[in-house]
């Protein structure tokens, strides 16, 4: 039996403004990050990145797998990231993630957000992989797609 605890949230945050449409790409990065190297990597080009990780990310492991994805071909087309709320128990300070970003992502100047509701959290809301993202951060957009 799974039961749900339903967590309050503060809502997204903008790591980096911008406006950007791109195809859905989601996961866990972890998981992402085992698949690179392998044909079922997806194509990083012209897409939004949706990522999101469980309870026992630590800030160390999180910059890991995080670089080992930016480096990755296609990184540098991808055209926005939307990470997905860490839960309560997360092992990394809010500091440590936005350095962690401004690190990994330098000069890369894409719509980046935190603090969405989907991934190891409650609420969460679904993504259409394969779709249509849309994100205007002037005007706290996101619209899917199919």
């Amino acid at each position: 039996n799974y039961s749900r605890e339903i967590q309050k949230t503060k809502g997204r945050t903008v790591i980096r403004p911008g406006i950007a449409t791109g195809t859905v790409v989601a996961g866990n990065l972890q998981t992402l990050a085992v698949l690179a190297g392998t044909s079922y990597f997806p194509n990083l080009e012209n897409t939004i990145l949706f990522l999101e990780e469980d309870e026992e990310i630590a800030a160390p492991n999180f910059r890991r797998f995080l670089t080992q994805l930016a480096n990755q071909k296609g990184f540098k087309m991808v055209r926005g990231v939307a990470f997905g709320r860490f839960a309560s128990s997360i092992k990394m300070t809010e500091e440590q993630f936005v350095n962690c970003i401004y690190d990994i992502f330098g000069d890369i100047h894409i719509p980046i957000l935190a603090g969405l509701d989907f991934g190891h959290t409650d609420p969460m809301f679904t993504i259409p992989i394969g779709g249509t993202a849309y994100i205007n951060t002037g005007t706290n957009t996101l619209v899917f797609n199919q």
